[in-house]
């Protein structure tokens, strides 16, 4: 590994070493978004690839950015290394989606540094969404990036939430205003299938202090998973992946959806949560 070279070419080494070692490289490319052409910043000299995703830097972080200024350092490949986990977490394990067909099939992930631009909009910790109603892209701080990393697994799962309407229109849970918390609900829930040990990042402890709220209350923030392991532990995972999957696009919540998948009345959706309470009674979850 050559990545302490700070000779602007260690880079292309890495990028010729992962195209020697992974045939499934060269079955994706990079897609450049309409964005991009509005910075000339933006360049393949600095960025660093792997099977599914691409790193872009900007020029604060020089050509190698393990010898940026301490306060936006990073390694792009141990960055590539974390991100690849979790994707064979979430498409291998759990079956979000089907990486063998649509965009995701067909372009790389994108991710995008912030900070690290002397031009351009990309500032801030961390987010997760698409590019052009292509591909899915993440922006996030080198801070937010060594490893084990829940800010990663959460935007990751945010940037594949986005490619489930992308590479099947119509569906997902987009265009309907009370969909928004279970975004935060789900990405969380997935990112703690990564790192099981870090459940701390749900933030469990507001969930404990809003739990007499609705379910999708905006109050619950970033800790309302419980749920979700109710219907995982009742109905199998899969089943997790169903309501963004099959839900109308534009018409259904998480609720309403699982409604329509389950052929359930509210009545029957009032039960399920009366089961998940009293569950949480004595955290009775697998």
């Amino acid at each position: 590994m050559t990545a302490g070279r700070s000779d602007g070419t260690w880079w292309r080494g890495l990028m010729a070493a992962a195209v020697l070692a992974s045939p499934a490289l060269a079955q994706k490319s990079v897609y450049w978004p309409a964005q991009f052409n509005e910075y000339p910043e933006v360049t393949l000299a600095r960025s660093a690839q792997s099977d599914n995703f691409v790193v872009f830097w900007g020029q604060l972080a020089g050509p190698d950015p393990t010898q940026a200024p301490p306060a936006i350092d990073f390694d792009p490949a141990a960055v590539l290394a974390e991100l690849e986990s979790v994707y064979a977490t979430y498409i291998t394990q759990v079956g979000f989606l089907d990486d063998t067909v649509g965009n995701l099939a067909a372009y790389k992930i994108i991710v995008v540094m912030n900070d690290t631009w002397s031009s351009g909009p990309w500032t801030g910790w961390a987010f997760g969404a698409s590019y052009d109603n292509t591909i899915g892209a993440m922006w996030v701080h080198p801070d937010a990036t060594p490893g084990p990393s829940w800010v990663l697994a959460h935007e990751l799962a945010h940037t594949l939430q986005n490619q489930v309407f992308i590479d099947n229109p119509g569906h997902g849970l987009v265009n309907f205003e009370p969909t928004g918390s279970f975004w935060e609900t789900h990405a969380q829930f997935m990112a703690g299938l990564h790192h099981p040990t870090l459940l701390e990042s749900v933030d469990l402890i507001r969930f404990f202090n809003t739990q007499h709220f609705f379910f999708a209350s905006t109050r619950h923030h970033y800790g309302n998973t419980l749920f979700l392991h109710h219907l995982r532990d009742e109905y199998g995972l899969d089943f997790i992946n169903r309501i963004w999957r099959e839900a109308n696009a534009g018409t259904e919540d998480a609720p309403l959806a699982i409604m329509r998948i389950m052929g359930w009345t509210q009545e029957d959706l009032n039960d399920c949560f009366g089961m998940a309470a009293a569950r949480n009674v004595v955290f009775d979850y697998t």
